[in-house]
C-alpha cells in the first residue's frame, strides 16, 4: 500500500517522469507548425494547472521546470499518477476530442511553457499537411506512452480477480485461420450500426471493409498472445473479447504469475491497434468470450491509412483517438478502485487484528 504525503496525496506507485521531450522529437518543419500557434505561459510553484472534473481548454508544453498531475480518489485523498518535466505534454488529450480533465495538475516548481487551444490545433490538423500530421502522431504517441504507464501502475496491484498464469502458445494461434473477403451473410449492412463507425458515410465504410479480410473465432479461442508479434488490427464485428494482461510476481521481476482482465470488448471496437503505433509486440492477451466475427486489417494497410491525408485516414485516426481516450479513463478509473480495494483491505485486516488482540485480552 502507498504511503500518503504530508499533503494526503498517495506518494506511489506513479508512472515516473516523461523520459523525452516531444518538442524534440518532432521534425523542424513540424516544431514550426505547433509554435506557430502556440503562446508562452507561466505558473508559480504549487499552481494548478488543471483541474480534475475540469473542462478541457488546450495542452501544455513545458519548457521549464515540473509538475504533478493527481486523481483524487472516492475517499479524498490523490493518488500521484505522473511527474511531467521539461518536453512533456499536459492536457494532450483535449487537442484530440473534447472533454473534461482526467487528473489535477499542479506545478512542482516554477512553470514556463507554450499553451496550444484545441480549437487552433484542429484547424492546423485540418490543414491535412505532412507537419500537422507529424504534430498529431507524435501526439498519439505520447497518450499510449501514458496509457502503457497507468497499466503498468494498475498491474502493480494484486486483486481477487486475478488467475493464476498459463504460459502462451509459441506458435501464431492465427495461424492457418481462414479469412474471407466476404460471407454468405451480408455483414457490411450492419456497420453502419457499430459505434467505431459513426459519422462515416457509405463510401468510406465499403473503403475501409474492402481493405479488410472476415475473421471467424469460436468460443475460447485466442486471437493473439502477450508477446507475439502485431501483424494486423481488428475490428470486432459480432461476439466479445476478452482481453487479459500478464502480472508479475511480486519476488520474481518480470515473471508472471497471474493473469488479470483489463476489458471486455464487444461489437464496434478496434483491437491490437497501439502495438502497429508503438511498433511493439503485443502486451494483452486476447481470446474470444463467445463465437465472434472480426473484420482484420494488416499492418501495412493500417500504416498506410493511420500515416495518410485522405478523409479515410481521417476517420480511421480519429477512431484511434477515441479508444485511446476511453482506455485513458477506463484505466484511471482500474486504479483508483484497485487503491481503495487495497485501503479497504489494510482496514479490516487492522480492526480484525484489534478484535483478536481485545478478546486475547
Amino acid at each position: 500500500m502507498p504511503g500518503a504525503s504530508a499533503s494526503g496525496a498517495l506518494e506511489e506507485p506513479y508512472a515516473g517522469t516523461t523520459a523525452h521531450s516531444l518538442l524534440d522529437a518532432l521534425t523542424e518543419s513540424g516544431r514550426a507548425e505547433l509554435l506557430s500557434i502556440a503562446r508562452p505561459v507561466s505558473f508559480l510553484r504549487g499552481s494548478v494547472v488543471l483541474r480534475q472534473g475540469g473542462h478541457t481548454r488546450g495542452a501544455f508544453f513545458i519548457l521549464t521546470g515540473s509538475a504533478q498531475a493527481s486523481v483524487r480518489l472516492p475517499g479524498g485523498e490523490d493518488l500521484i499518477v505522473m511527474q511531467v518535466e521539461y518536453g512533456g505534454v499536459i492536457g494532450e488529450m483535449s487537442l484530440l476530442e473534447h472533454g473534461t480533465c482526467a487528473a489535477t495538475v499542479t506545478a512542482l516548481t516554477n512553470l514556463d511553457g507554450l499553451f496550444v487551444g484545441r480549437d487552433e490545433f484542429r484547424i492546423l490538423v485540418a490543414r491535412r499537411n505532412l507537419a500537422a500530421l507529424e504534430v498529431q502522431q507524435a501526439l498519439t504517441l505520447n497518450l499510449c506512452a501514458k496509457l502503457n504507464a497507468l497499466n503498468d501502475q494498475t498491474l502493480a496491484w494484486r486483486t481477487p480477480e486475478d488467475v493464476a498464469y498459463s504460459a502462451p502458445a509459441k506458435s501464431d494461434p492465427m495461424q492457418g485461420a481462414t479469412r474471407r473477403p466476404a460471407l454468405a451473410f451480408d455483414y457490411r449492412r450492419f456497420l453502419p450500426l457499430l459505434p467505431l463507425f459513426q459519422d462515416w458515410d457509405e463510401d468510406e465504410i465499403d473503403g475501409f471493409a474492402d481493405l479488410t479480410s472476415v475473421l471467424q473465432l469460436q468460443r475460447g479461442e485466442t486471437l493473439f498472445f502477450e508477446g507475439s508479434a502485431a501483424s494486423a488490427c481488428y475490428v470486432t464485428v459480432r461476439g466479445a473479447l476478452d482481453v487479459a494482461a500478464p502480472v508479475a510476481a511480486a519476488d520474481v521481476a518480470g515473471t508472471p504469475s497471474h493473469l488479470r482482465r483489463l476489458a471486455v470488448l464487444g461489437p464496434g471496437h478496434l483491437i491490437g491497434y497501439r502495438s502497429l503505433i508503438e511498433n511493439s509486440r503485443h502486451g494483452t492477451r486476447v481470446r474470444a468470450c463467445e463465437n465472434s466475427l472480426l473484420m482484420e486489417l494488416s499492418s501495412a494497410h493500417f500504416l498506410e491509412l493511420y500515416n495518410g491525408a485522405s478523409s479515410l485516414s481521417y476517420r480511421l485516426q480519429k477512431v484511434v483517438h477515441t479508444a485511446l481516450l476511453r482506455s485513458m479513463a477506463h484505466t484511471n478509473l482500474t486504479l483508483a478502485r484497485l487503491v481503495n480495494m487495497a485501503k479497504v483491505g489494510a482496514a479490516n485486516r487492522a480492526a480484525l487484528q484489534a478484535a483478536i488482540a481485545a478478546q486475547a485480552i
